[in-house]
């Protein structure tokens, strides 16, 4: 489902992805178009700059002519014979005088707007690179986005096939062991599979305390048809895998599966603990050591009291480590870790 879903994703972003490359080519074009429109519209305002001066000058001289008529009307103005006529020309001087204010307004805004080092100019400029940058990171997001979505449907697929059981070599399935629907923990068998390819496993099933201390560094001793091989477990079950058991797997020599068949049982001495040759080679548990800021130690009993012994360590195998330095012939690692140096103990 995980791969269809990103699948679907992955198309719809295909399909939209020319549409939105032209709808950003657009987008560039509208800008660009905005800023020479407003760069014409400048260069018409400017022209216009001229008729305006023009219309102010005229309207300037009409007002001063009708303050003259008005002023020889006052003069030769018997018994108020010219009130009318003087209050027509004060109207008419008026509707003049509101028509040269609006060109003055109108003048002063080409002016500001038309200056090319002016703050609306400078604005023209900026809101035009501000779109341009902004169609370039959308472009790049777009790019990206479906470089990621087809990304995401090869994850979905990787995890899909992670999900898929897989077979070491090409064969033909015998038998499964398992239904749809049934509950199975790690280890248990899935199905039997019969190939070319001759090999075979020793499985054994212990209790979990066994299958913890299996050594990891001795080598088990496997007796099969009266021949003996000293081979070191492949896996150990960290979990178990045949009701309480957990199992522990060899991989047998090649030459000897043709010699057995599924289910047989062999002779197997499993070794359990620290290995025999822990006296030229001392391995310790992981458990036993402490980790200080600059140093490793371990507690040792010293009679019957807690002593702490700096000690070198070296390869890890499993979970025991190699001690190089610091341990000396019959020293007593003590694993309990809820003593301190200086506790009083008892050897059991």
């Amino acid at each position: 489902m995980q791969v269809a879903i990103a699948s679907k994703q992955n198309q719809i972003v295909k399909d939209t992805y020319q549409i939105q490359k032209d709808l950003i080519k657009q987008n560039r074009e509208i800008a660009h178009n905005t800023a020479e429109n407003a760069e014409e519209l400048r260069e018409i305002a400017t022209n216009s700059l001229s008729g305006i001066r023009g219309n102010l000058t005229l309207n300037q001289s009409i007002i001063d002519q009708i303050d003259a008529n008005i002023r020889e009307l006052q003069a030769n103005n018997p018994d108020g014979a010219n009130d009318q006529t003087i209050m027509q020309s004060r109207q008419m001087k008026s509707q003049f005088e509101a028509a040269n204010l609006g060109l003055k307004n109108q003048l002063s805004t080409i002016e500001f707007t038309s200056k090319s080092d002016g703050p609306a100019f400078q604005l023209t400029d900026i809101q035009k690179d501000i779109a341009l940058k902004q169609l370039d990171i959308q472009e790049k997001t777009l790019d990206l986005s479906k470089e990621i979505s087809s990304l995401q449907v090869t994850l979905a697929a990787v995890n899909a096939e992670m999900m898929h059981p897989t077979s070491p070599f090409a064969g033909t399935v015998d038998k499964i062991s398992v239904h749809v629907g049934d509950v199975v923990n790690p280890g248990a068998t899935l199905l039997t599979i019969s190939g070319d390819v001759q090999s075979s496993s020793v499985i054994a099933l212990v209790p979990e305390n066994i299958a913890k201390n299996v050594s990891k560094i001795e080598a088990a001793n496997l007796k099969i048809n009266g021949a003996s091989y000293h081979l070191m477990p492949t896996h150990i079950s960290k979990d178990a895998t045949d009701g309480g058991l957990y199992s522990v797997i060899f991989n047998l020599p090649e030459g000897e599966s043709s010699n057995l068949t599924v289910g047989n049982y062999i002779s197997l001495e499993l070794p359990v603990g620290l290995s025999s040759s822990g006296q030229t080679i001392p391995y310790v548990p992981l458990d036993s050591v402490f980790q200080g800021t600059d140093s490793s130690y371990v507690f040792v009993a010293n009679r019957d009291k807690v002593e702490s012994k700096n000690v070198e360590l070296g390869n890890v195998f499993g979970r025991f480590v190699e001690v190089k330095k610091g341990l000396v012939n019959g020293d007593k690692v003590i694993l309990n870790r809820n003593v301190i140096a200086g506790d009083k103990v008892r050897i059991n």
